[in-house]
């Protein structure tokens, strides 16, 4: 995003008409602003972010119409964005009627004109929301207002990380935690309804109801099977009976029946017998495989006991913590003895640093007035210049009527030419003739100034050598008492640290002590975080020791489960058998009845009568088991559907019971304890490390910033953890020690210093991270509590940052004539006016 004009009318001290000031006219580089306190150039710096988001930034707690003094006053700014082409921003203000509309507009190059919204402030902050970015994010970074807005010294920890956020562009992590906990919600509300109908479903196909089916369906067999060998049995014996009473002859037939039967049965028995040896090996099996598990189990478990030990026995850890705090407390006290050291060795220098600080002194005095004296010297060296540029001028014109005055004598010289003298004028040639006839005189004597223009030039080129050779010597005068200032430069550096030298060598000694006692703190806490963890490992090594017991009661009741369900199958399968064996000893019975059938052909009379009676009576017996039967297979088929449902509910239950807990890992991911922490985290030490680079591009090595996202809790937490989100700024001052400091100890410029350099990295980081870059930098009156020296470290960083960050223009408010004159460009603010200008300073300003 670039600047290229911006306007306001009928705001604050601009009442009384338009200024407008166009910024693709105005050079690259440093902008200042500058002129009497309460003409407007906070207001004409912050014009931009209040056209676009407005309010004024120094003025967040009113509307711009509590400003407006006038109906028709408005905010306009027009900027151009990598990559999306021209854009303008108009902000209406009706002051008396307490009225705003504000329209935003896309500027293709052909000049066509596409408003983006109706000219309503609800959609226009919409519009400026999808293409500027957050006016937070700008107040801590590109924009410093006045009254420090927005500052990330002067912001609490929750809303330096929500500028981070910001600036990281992290809010569509947080848009996914948000979706992620609704879609969580929603499966946990579609589980609770398939759960109840799971426990209506379980109820209706329970193990229960399984075991009481197959439990009715045997007995039913069984039933089923004693009828039928009563019906084959009574069968058998009416056809013996009738045999026997129709002809002893079929005895031989009855019999090769009864034959057959019999070997079909045999069959049946060694089938039913070869399955029932299957269950009796699955039952050996199920033992078998019980043992190996149970093996498994205590193996598993005396790994994980002895893994324990090991654990408990290993204080390599320790061991190795006590020597870091040996070696720190080492390294911490050698230092500040070799601190000590210095100090003493300053104190014996002191007659040589008031030497240089006195020589220095008058090199500097000497210094003020030579640049005092090249100052005065350029402005006239300026005027001087200006004058030659109008010689210039006066002499080209000498030489364009040289040349008019050649073409128009020949062009006169026609009428003297023409037959008919100047009645031909009417003629085109003569009357062009004519007229440069008339103008010849005009021409002549301009031209008889040559010599005098020639002369004057001749007298303004020696002024101007005269004035360089001038400004030349001073600049060398400069150069001579600067080296000297150079020189001395070493030992002056001391005289700071000389008066404070013997409170130094106390504060270090003190220093030494409080680090003695500090190691040994720390020697006392890693005992303590030992027995802890050997505590902690022996309580985990008694629970996995129960885990075990646990598991081989699971094993128990598993095996006792499987066991049961084969020792029933045997069971069925041996009733079976006797059920067969008693079929077979009947159709013994019959085989060996056939033999004497001739004999009992008379008693066969009587028990055929009995059998028929019989057999209408196992008749319709077996009608009641088969009519059970079919009942039976009815109610099997429902149990079957039950089931069949009952899983597939648990299939969903469980489907969506995973669902909800990936979404509810993805929105821990990617909440703000997430994802985002890690993201703001890595930008912590980017934006860290930005701060000091610029630090040292004004300061030196003295000050470092670091900006600490996490920090080490007292006593490691529930779920293990043993860091905790923070967001802390310290400033590492080497003059004191090198140790942490709170920016609100340093002074006044120390800390706008810093506050600067933070402000700017932030300004770096956006525009590293932004799709569309910021090329354009303000601030306002960030040079006030500064010092001379201070103010030139200032011009320096605010340089640095401006060739770092690749903006166009870097605007600043000053009222300090060296800060401004190290500009490449001047906003002249007074009376509501604003007026540009340019170096060399000393030229007459232009209206903006």
């Amino acid at each position: 995003m670039r600047l290229t004009s911006f306007a306001l009318r009928g705001l604050l001290a601009y009442q009384h008409g338009e200024v407008r000031v166009n910024a693709d006219e105005l050079p690259s580089g440093l902008i200042a602003l500058t002129g009497p306190n309460g003409h407007g150039k906070t207001t004409l710096l912050e014009t931009p972010l209040a056209a676009a988001f407005r309010s004024f930034p120094s003025r967040p707690d009113r509307a711009v119409m509590d400003y407006a003094g006038t109906s028709d006053a408005y905010l306009e700014t027009t900027f151009d964005l990598d990559g999306q082409g021209a854009f303008r921003l108009r902000c209406n203000v009706d002051g008396p009627r307490r009225k705003t509309s504000a329209v935003l507009e896309s500027v293709d190059a052909d000049g066509t004109v596409t408003p983006l919204n109706d000219g309503k402030v609800s959609t226009y902050d919409a519009a400026i929301a999808t293409l500027l970015p957050p006016q937070a994010l700008l107040l801590a970074s590109v924009f410093g207002a006045q009254t420090q807005r927005g500052s990330f010294v002067s912001l609490d920890t929750g809303a330096r990380k929500q500028l981070f956020a910001q600036l990281l562009g992290l809010q569509h992590l947080e848009d996914m935690a948000a979706r992620a906990k609704q879609a969580e919600k929603l499966a946990g509300h579609a589980v609770v309804p398939l759960r109840a109908a799971f426990e209506v479903l379980n109820r209706d196909a329970r193990l229960e109801l399984a075991i009481e089916l197959e439990q009715l369906a045997d007995t039913l067999q069984v039933e089923q099977g004693r009828l039928e060998l009563q019906r084959r049995a009574l069968q058998d014996e009416l056809a013996t009976a009738e045999g026997e009473l129709a002809a002893l002859q079929a005895a031989a037939a009855a019999y090769a029946t009864a034959r057959t039967t019999a070997d079909h049965h045999e069959v049946e028995r060694a089938a039913v017998q070869r399955e029932h040896a299957t269950v009796l090996g699955a039952l050996d099996q199920l033992t078998v495989t019980t043992a190996a598990d149970r093996s498994s189990i205590q193996a598993a478990t005396a790994a994980a006991l002895a893994a324990f030990d090991a654990r408990i026995a290993d204080t390599k850890a320790h061991a190795a913590e006590v020597a870091q705090v040996a070696t720190e407390r080492a390294a911490a006290v050698e230092l500040l003895q070799r601190k000590r050291a210095k100090n003493q060795e300053l104190l014996a220098n002191a007659a040589r640093v008031a030497e240089a600080v006195e020589t220095s002194a008058t090199a500097t005095a000497s210094i003020a007035s030579l640049r005092a004296e090249a100052q005065s010297r350029e402005y006239a060296l300026a005027g001087v210049q200006l004058r030659m540029h109008e010689v210039s001028n006066a002499l080209r014109d000498v030489g364009e009527a040289d040349r008019a005055l050649a073409r128009d004598t020949m062009a006169a010289a026609l009428l003297a030419c023409a037959p008919f003298g100047d009645a031909c004028a009417p003629c085109g040639f003569m009357a062009q003739a004519v007229g440069a006839r008339a103008r010849i005189p005009d021409l002549q004597h301009t031209v008889a100034t040559r010599g005098t223009v020639e002369a004057e030039r001749a007298d303004v080129e020696h002024a101007i050598h005269a004035q360089q050779d001038q400004i030349h010597t001073i600049r060398e005068q400069l150069a001579t008492h600067e080296a000297v200032i150079a020189a001395q430069s070493p030992w002056t550096t001391l005289a700071d640290a000389l008066r404070q030298a013997t409170e130094r060598i106390a504060d270090y000694e003190a220093q030494i002590q409080t680090r003695e006692a500090d190691a040994a703190r720390a020697l006392q806490a890693a005992e303590v975080r030992e027995a802890k963890r050997v505590e902690d490992l022996q309580a985990d090594r008694a629970a996995r020791a129960a885990q075990q017991v646990q598991q081989d009661a699971e094993l128990h009741a598993r095996v006792t489960t499987q066991r049961t369900a084969l020792a029933e199958r045997g069971d069925r399968l041996a009733q079976r058998l006797t059920a067969i064996a008693f079929v077979l000893a009947d159709l013994e019975d019959v085989l060996a009845s056939t033999h004497e059938a001739a004999a009992q052909a008379a008693a066969q009379t009587t028990r055929l009568q009995e059998r028929r009676r019989a057999w209408d009576a196992s008749t319709a017996a077996l009608a009641s088991v088969t009519s059970r039967h079919e009942e039976l297979a009815r109610r099997r088929a429902q149990y079957a559907v039950r089931c069949e449902e009952r899983d597939t509910t648990a299939a969903r239950i469980a489907t969506l019971e995973h669902h909800r807990q990936d979404w509810d890992v993805l929105a821990r991911a990617c909440a703000r304890d997430g994802l985002q922490t890690i993201e703001i985290d890595d930008a912590g030490p980017t934006v860290s490390a930005y701060t000091n680079r610029i630090l040292r591009d004004c300061y030196g090595p003295r000050f470092t910033v670091e900006i600490v996202t996490q920090e080490a809790k007292a006593s490691k937490s529930k779920d293990g953890s043993t860091m905790k989100e923070t967001f802390e700024l310290k400033v590492y001052d080497a003059d004191r020690g090198g140790s942490p400091r709170d920016i609100a100890d340093l002074s006044g410029g120390e800390k706008v210093i810093v506050e600067e350099a933070l402000k700017s990295a932030i300004a770096l980081l956006v525009n590293d991270r932004n799709v569309h870059r910021i090329r354009t930098c303000w601030r306002d009156e960030t040079t006030g509590p500064l010092d001379e020296d201070n103010r030139a470290r200032y011009m320096r960083m605010l340089r640095s940052v401006h060739t770092l960050g690749g903006f166009h223009q870097t605007y600043f408010v000053t009222h300090d004539d060296e800060a401004a004159l190290q500009s490449d460009a001047q906003l002249y603010v007074h009376d509501g006016q604003v007026d540009v200008v340019l170096p060399p300073y000393g030229r007459s300003a232009v209206a903006a």
